[in-house]
C-alpha cells in the first residue's frame, strides 16, 4: 500500500510541477508583449489593440505551440522532454495509466533545464 501511495504522490508532484512550469512560460510570454508594443512600427492604436488581443489570449495558446516558440534557443531535446512530461501530466489528469512513469525529481530537472 505504501508503494502505491508513493507512486500516486510522485504522479501528483509531477502534475503540479508541470502546471507551475506552464504558468511560468505563459507569464514570461505575456510579460514580453509590452516591449513589443512599445517597439512596434504600426500606429499606436493598432499596437495597443494587438497587445490587448494577445495578452487576453495567451492562456489559451496550445502548450506545444508555446514550446516551439522557444526553439531556438531551447534545444530540441529539452523541448522533447517537456512534451513527454506534458503527455505524462495529461495521462495523470485524466486518470489513465501513463505509458512511462516519470519520477518527480526527473520531471523537476528536465523542466528546470528548459527554463
Amino acid at each position: 500500500m505504501l508503494d502505491r501511495v508513493e507512486g500516486q504522490l510522485n504522479e501528483l508532484v509531477a502534475f503540479a510541477l508541470f502546471a507551475t512550469f506552464e504558468r511560468t512560460l505563459r507569464d514570461h510570454l505575456s510579460s514580453s508583449l509590452s516591449p513589443l508594443r512599445a517597439a512596434s512600427t504600426m500606429p499606436n492604436e493598432l499596437a495597443a489593440q494587438l497587445h490587448e488581443f494577445l495578452e487576453k489570449r495567451v492562456d489559451n495558446w496550445q502548450i506545444d505551440s508555446v514550446f516551439e516558440t522557444f526553439n531556438p534557443p531551447v534545444p530540441e531535446r529539452e523541448i522533447s522532454n517537456a512534451k513527454g512530461i506534458r503527455t505524462y501530466r495529461h495521462h495523470v489528469a485524466h486518470g489513465a495509466a501513463p505509458p512511462v512513469a516519470i519520477p518527480s525529481q526527473k520531471a523537476y530537472g528536465q523542466l528546470s533545464d528548459f527554463l
